[in-house]
């Protein structure tokens, strides 16, 4: 019993106040009546008695001696007090048992302890004695360093208070002094006392120079001990310094061609002293530049150094607060050869060139101008685009176009030229066309076209006309029109006006002068006249017979049209003539074209019929073409010397027919911005057709689905109604198949692109067909900004404690597909406090996190911002103004609170109490409070060390539990402790590797699978947290790769077409972002299947000959044939297609020979074997496998076996069938 006791120690303040309250449960109301107890009531003993030392002595009296004394407290009965601090003996000695430490007990230690006396016989009496223990000074003062860190800004006021020294003494009553003991600040900066710091001089304060802290060592004595307590003062930054900048005046060059945001150059600028650098900047007297907040000197609006006289000046100024500061900048533009050549004149130039031109002469001089400052971009070269044979470029001095052979105006085709010029340089080319027009010159002497035999009655009158001379001049205006002279006339029979009429001059007789020759030369009206040679008229005078009716015509007169396409020599109008002569009424008649074209004829079809025909056909399609004719048709009767004329008026038109196709060029190419709208014009299209009628002048038709829309009238290609354009979806996508209209085969899409190709398709509106290839339109759609970023996960989620760093990616693309377009810049839009920052593409937090300063939940938007122009960026509130829009990327961080704070109590140094206060009432009521913010953390428990069993706790007040007597003790000082929870944190260390599991993955791909084909997915997992629990992987097999680590898990991409059939090892690679990173390899390895795309090539001879004494079985040929795939791919099968209708010879569907089956080769003079498969239509085959397909044949080459007397043809190209889909 006594070693139990004996092993006690001193109670916790809990039980030691529990303890108590047993003790005053069971104290008597007054003294036993058996045995009398002598004690002393009040004893106090100071701290740290040694053991055994003796506190007081009882007594008893009466009853049967001896007796034992024990301390009482409930069912406790032992002589050790239940607090084990004193022992009793059995003589009533009372001494210390165990050490007794009164700085353990803040609000004093005061303790009543019953004592019960028993005699021999179990005679009990009791008393009791309330022992106070005193504090002695015994422990030194602590300095709370952490809490004496003051601070003060550069521009505080003097006696501006600083702040309290902090320190702690557990000993109670010491009376505790401060003085200052040194300090690292000027003298009479800061002034101490009592325990409170000040400034006393600012004058001295200033952050911009050093040092910027001082620190105060404090002595601290409480009467036994001393201590030095530092004391430092921070001195916080104030803007109160103009910024400066770091270099300066700037200068700069930049290329005009500079896209708008382009960098130019950085102008940065420090604060003042150590002051923070200036919050933005702005551009002044400049509106071509801006400037970020960063100090990035951007591109603003385009540049163009060919209109400038000079480098842009302006200013920056560094935006600082009430601070500003200026530097200035210089820009020079460079110049890049942006401008092509043109040519200064007005196109087309017209020029008139008379055909007579001596060769070498310059027809003219061209001016083209470059606007590029820079003389070398100013160069150019000049190209005659246009095929001619008349003309030239001479380059040697200034250009010019010069006449190298002169053409012909007697040509139509001659007379009027087109040439198209080009001027080009690195930065393009203009074109100017040249009309020329060929004038005629009197190069050509007339020529007689009449004819020289002519009959005239005798007795004909003075002035008759016997004959109407004609004549041709090829020149044109005066220089062909011809007047007839008379040469030397051998009688004076006949004269010849210039008009070329032959009149009798003189009376004729038969028998005078039965024929008279007239000489007679035709002359042009030219400058100079040139002169025709000189024919003889032989004109025969006919004996006069009475013939007085000429014939006439039954149909005329005459108006015919006819296409220009006629049939030659086909008639177009048969003519019928009669006369009233009886003796010549039935004819013959002489029939004759007056002043007709040549290509007119007449072609005899009876005595009185005749027949018109043309020669040729005469195209009417080139300008200036004529296409009307007026010419006479004479007919004459058989009168032997007086026969009778008539003169028919034949009116020819000849009309256009439809035959010229129209043209257009082969291949246009613009560029259009993707934000066009819909109706705008892109392109004017118009076909050339030669054709004159404009009926039969074509026009096109335009297919690409039903993007674009064509007006068939004025050639106008734009964007349909209704429609946009998007180079970001690359329309159409690969694989679109488009029909085009006069075509059999579709056309297919290849890659995708960010352009369309429009199909134009002159159509011949007459015949209904289209008569030669299509022409493209190649629209290029360039990028606009029209897309805003979007983060990939616009929401994240984090868990952390406070106290605890953190660290969240994130990432966002851009659809747009150029830069700037497609730059995307971050920024924090708003935040839940200001402890976040961006690092990269990375927030995290930049001071640490407290649950109790920052709350419990923490938030952070971050804009994406694109550089186009205009920027488009992510918005947070998707309501009316973030309608079109992506979301911000917001994180949400949950902070986890931890016990960091201790729980307090209000300080109470005295309470009053009456000493006839009833049971139960309330002495005091505290108020408890903890910092934290979350439960159990804050929770809190009151509770009281109380020996004399007077108080007792309930919730946050002390009640009353016993009597208080004046009298007897007018002050108690029951130790008080508050109590609460901790929670222990683990924090997590990388010391898990990444787990990599394959999932869905294939073990084989196709030689052929495209780029981005899906090889399996690989689900990762790390059981580490934070950043020790971000994978990223990597594929150490090319050109493979894994895309990035989304929801745990990732993409194994790959690019068949840069394989090689065989084995593919694969090795994926997960590295975690932990310090130091650890990593995990996962092997696979798996097979690229060949894809049987390789046509089967026939390298035999395809032209053999075969004897016509060939026997049966005779080998005829071998058909070789090779396949570049390999395996059951490259198998090959050989069947004949058809011209083997007498099976004359055999195949071998394995090997291709050839062989004789019959021998009766004198049937088969024309049989033509054509080899070939029967699926296929190839002579060479392969089959296809694959894991879903049975057998499909990929198209080889066609090889044919002739008799010697027929002609080879060359093997046909192969056709390939698609790969089958897997």
């Amino acid at each position: 019993m006594r070693s139990a006791l004996g092993a006690l120690r001193p109670l916790g303040t809990a039980s030691l106040a529990l303890l108590l309250l047993l003790l005053i449960a069971l104290q008597p109301l007054g003294a036993d009546a058996a045995l009398g107890m002598s004690c002393q009531i009040s004893i106090t003993i100071p701290e740290e008695e040694p053991l055994g030392t003796l506190v007081t002595t009882m007594t008893a009296s009466g009853g049967t001696p001896p007796y034992t004394f024990n301390f009482v407290a409930s069912n406790y009965l032992a002589p050790i007090s239940p607090d084990g601090f004193y022992n009793i003996s059995s003589t009533g000695a009372m001494r210390v048992h165990n050490r007794i430490d009164a700085d353990l007990y803040p609000q004093g230690l005061t303790v009543r302890y019953l004592v019960r006396a028993t005699d021999s016989v179990g005679t009990t009496g009791t008393c009791y004695s309330i022992i106070s223990v005193d504090n002695i000074n015994d422990n030194p003062p602590t300095c709370l360093d952490a809490q004496n860190i003051f601070t003060v800004a550069e521009n505080a006021p003097n006696d501006q208070s600083l702040g309290s020294v902090a320190i702690e003494d557990p000993d109670t009553g010491s009376a505790i002094s401060f003085s200052l003991l040194n300090s690292t600040a000027p003298t009479g900066m800061f002034q101490f006392s009592s325990n409170v710091v000040k400034l006393h001089d600012n004058s001295m304060l200033d952050y911009d120079t050093e040092p910027y802290s001082y620190t105060l060592f404090v002595r601290v004595d409480d009467g036994g001990f001393q201590a030095a307590c530092p004391v430092q003062i921070l001195i916080t930054n104030v803007n109160d310094e103009p910024p400066t900048f770091l270099d300066g005046p700037y200068s700069f060059h930049v290329l005009e061609s500079a896209s708008i945001y382009e960098l130019v150059g950085i102008v940065n600028a420090s604060g003042g002293g150590r002051d923070s650098p200036p919050s933005n900047y702005a551009v002044v007297g400049s509106s071509s530049f801006t400037i970020t907040p960063t100090g990035r000197l951007q591109v603003m609006t385009p540049l163009d150094a060919d209109v400038l006289t000079g480098p842009l000046e302006f200013m920056v100024v560094a935006l600082d607060g009430p601070f500003n500061a200026s530097t200035n900048v210089t820009v020079f533009v460079d110049d890049v050869n942006d401008i092509a050549p043109f040519f200064d004149n007005p196109s087309p130039y017209l020029v008139q060139l008379p055909e007579d031109t001596a060769n070498g002469t310059t027809v003219l001089i061209f001016n083209v101008s470059n606007p590029d400052i820079t003389p070398a971009f100013q160069e150019f070269t000049l190209q005659l685009l246009t095929a001619s044979p008349f003309f030239e470029l001479d380059l040697s001095a200034e250009p010019s176009l010069k006449l190298r052979y002169a053409p012909d105006y007697e040509i139509p085709s001659q007379r009027n030229l087109s040439l198209v010029v080009q001027a080009s340089d690195d930065a393009g080319y203009s074109l100017a066309t040249i009309i020329i027009t060929v004038l005629d010159a009197n190069d050509n002497a007339p020529q007689l076209t009449s004819q020289l035999d002519f009959f005239v009655n005798e007795g004909e009158n003075i002035g008759f006309e016997v004959a109407q001379l004609t004549a041709s001049d090829r020149d044109s205006g005066l220089a062909g029109q011809v007047q007839f002279i008379q040469d030397s006339p051998l009688s004076g029979y006949f004269n010849v006006t210039p008009d070329g009429r032959v009149l009798v001059a003189q009376q004729l007789s038969f028998f005078q002068d039965p024929v008279v020759s007239v000489s007679v030369y035709p002359e042009d009206l030219g400058s100079p006249p040139l002169r025709g040679p000189t024919s003889f008229l032989n004109i025969s005078v006919i004996e006069l017979i009475t013939n007085d009716a000429a014939p006439t015509f039954d149909n005329g007169p005459f108006s015919v049209t006819i296409p220009e396409d006629v049939t030659p020599n086909e008639p177009i109008i048969r003519i019928n003539v009669t006369d009233m002569d009886p003796a010549h009424g039935n004819g013959p008649f002489l029939f004759e074209l007056v002043s007709a074209p040549a290509f007119v004829q007449l072609q005899p079809v009876a005595e009185r019929s005749v027949d018109v025909v043309m020669t040729r056909q005469v195209d009417v399609d080139p300008p200036g073409a004529i296409v009307f004719y007026s010419f006479g048709i004479r007919v004459s009767d058989n009168h032997p010397y007086n026969p009778l004329t008539r003169v028919a008026i034949f009116n020819l038109t000849i009309v256009d027919a439809n035959d010229n196709a129209p043209q257009i060029l082969d291949e246009y190419e613009i560029f259009v911005f993707e934000n066009m709208t819909s109706g705008v014009e892109l392109i004017t299209i118009i076909p050339s057709d030669a054709d004159r009628d404009p009926v039969n002048q074509g026009f096109f038709l335009v297919t690409v689905g039903d993007t674009f829309t064509s007006d068939l009238q004025t050639g106008v290609i734009s964007l349909a109604p209704g429609m946009a354009l998007d180079a970001e979806a690359a329309f159409p996508p690969a694989g679109t198949q488009v029909s085009v209209v006069g075509f059999n085969t579709p056309f297919v899409y290849g890659e995708r692109q960010t352009f369309f190709t429009i199909y134009c398709l002159p159509f011949d509106p007459v015949n209904g067909t289209f008569p030669r290839d299509n022409a493209i339109v190649r629209v290029n759609v360039l990028d606009s900004n029209d897309e805003t970023p979007v983060f990939t996960n616009p929401i994240a989620f984090l868990t952390l404690r406070e106290g605890q760093d953190f660290s969240q990616g994130f990432s966002a693309t851009d659809a747009d597909i150029t830069s700037p377009n497609n730059v995307i810049d971050y920024a924090i839009d708003s935040a839940s406090d200001d402890i976040f920052e961006l690092v990269g593409q990375v927030v995290q937090n930049s001071m640490e996190i407290d649950a109790e300063a920052h709350g419990l939940q923490l938030r952070v938007t971050i804009r994406a911002t694109d550089r186009g122009f205009p920027t488009l960026a992510t918005c947070f509130d998707l309501g009316a103004d973030c309608y079109f829009t992506s979301p911000d990327f917001e994180l949400i961080v949950t902070v986890t609170d931890v016990n960091d704070n201790a729980p307090a109590i209000d300080a109470i140094d005295y309470v009053p109490a009456f000493e006839n206060l009833t049971l139960g009432s309330t002495l005091v009521d505290f108020t408890l409070s903890d910092a934290d913010v979350t439960s159990p953390n804050n929770k809190m428990a009151l509770s009281i060390s109380d020996d004399s069993g007077l108080f007792r706790v309930e919730g946050t007040r002390i009640l009353l539990n016993g009597t208080l007597d004046y009298e007897t003790q007018q002050s108690y000082n029951p130790p008080l402790s508050v109590s609460t929870v901790i929670t222990i944190n683990v924090l997590d260390v990388n010391d898990n590797a990444p787990f990599l599991v394959f999932d869905s993955l294939l073990d084989y791909v196709y030689e052929n699978d495209p780029a981005g084909t899906q090889l399996g997915v690989v689900n990762v997992s790390d059981l580490d947290s934070g950043v020790n629990a971000m994978v990223t992987l990597s594929t150490a097999t090319s050109p493979s790769h894994a895309s990035a680590v989304y929801n745990n898990t990732a993409v194994v991409l790959v690019d068949g077409h840069t394989l090689t059939v065989g084995d593919l090892a694969l090795n994926v690679t997960g590295t975690d972002h932990g310090s130091p990173p650890l990593a995990t390899t996962l092997h696979h390895e798996a097979l690229v299947l060949d894809v049987n795309n390789h046509c089967p090539v026939v390298t035999s001879p395809l032209d053999v000959t075969v004897h016509a004494n060939a026997i049966s079985d005779h080998l005829v040929t071998i058909v070789q044939a090779t396949d570049d795939d390999i395996g059951a791919n490259s198998n090959l099968s050989f069947e004949a297609l058809g011209g083997n209708a007498t099976a004359f010879v055999n195949i071998s569907a394995s090997s291709g020979a050839v062989t004789v089956r019959v021998s009766d080769f004198c049937a088969l003079a024309n049989e033509v074997l054509v080899l070939e498969s029967v699926k296929s239509g190839v002579i060479a085959s392969t089959p296809t496998f694959s894991p879903q397909s049975t057998h499909e044949v990929l198209v080889g080459a066609i090889v044919q076996l002739q008799l010697p007397w027929t002609h080879s043809r060359a093997a046909q190209d192969c056709a390939a069938y698609p790969h089958p889909a897997r």
